[in-house]
């Protein structure tokens, strides 16, 4: 596993909690208010989306497949975005993905029973297909901060390799993608308890992480181009 040193500032363990708080409390929020959607789990759409078509309940299908599509939407969009900007480390696109994911939860805090629920769940699920687009690694092994299955699976593989081969690494990895699965379940939880007491002005909370990641990735860009500019000052020194 890579070191933390060797590794870009958006694959550390403080980004991925942070992003995964955000996904749980988005998917909670869909789930309590929104007529029990979850626009980041598609596995869940798919099935009961599926379920229903068996039923013969036509008017609930729409419910969970505009989720899908909008989620299918996100991975286009997020894909031409990469496409467009040409970073090969995509700093760039990060930035643009999360400050767009913050301007579209203002849309969903402010929407009220008026607005329909596909109409909330649709944008919810295009914020989660971006972010789960462009924050893919962490500490250079893929994970996911918008859903849990595979993440549950690298945590007891790898803690199985602790246990029994001995293996210090995989055992901070366990631990790493565990705080990333307790990071989404506290977000969910928070949610739950939010929801009862501010309605869906409970929205606005989750950009709270989405701005310190935003202002983590600035800090750590800052840092870097000044250690470039010591470094270049140091080398023209050392020549002159």
């Amino acid at each position: 596993m890579a070191k933390t040193a060797e590794v870009p500032f958006s694959q550390r363990l403080i980004v991925g909690m942070l992003l995964a708080f955000a996904g749980g409390f988005l998917d909670a929020f869909t789930y309590l208010t929104r007529g029990g959607v979850f626009a980041y789990a598609q596995t869940a759409n798919m099935l009961l989306c599926a379920i229903r078509i068996v039923e013969g309940n036509f008017d609930a299908i729409l419910r969970y497949l505009v989720p899908i599509l909008c989620f299918s939407a996100g991975l286009f969009f997020s894909r031409g975005l990469s496409q467009w900007l040409g970073r090969p480390d995509r700093d760039r696109e990060r930035l643009a993905v999360l400050m767009l994911e913050i301007g579209l939860l203002v849309f969903v805090g402010l929407a009220d029973d008026s607005i329909p629920n596909l109409a909330v769940t649709g944008t919810v699920s295009f914020i989660s297909a971006m972010q789960f687009s462009v924050f893919r690694l962490l500490d250079g092994n893929p994970y996911a901060t918008t859903m849990c299955t595979g993440n549950l699976r690298v945590t007891v593989e790898a803690l199985y390799d602790f246990t029994v081969k001995r293996d210090r690494a995989q055992g901070l990895r366990s631990l790493k993608y565990f705080c990333v699965l307790l990071a989404f379940g506290c977000g969910a939880a928070l949610c739950a308890y939010l929801t009862t007491v501010i309605g869906t002005y409970t929205a606005f909370v989750a950009s709270a992480p989405l701005f310190s990641v935003i202002a983590l990735l600035i800090a750590d860009d800052v840092r870097r181009s000044r250690r470039e500019r010591e470094t270049e000052a140091m080398s023209e020194g050392e020549t002159k």
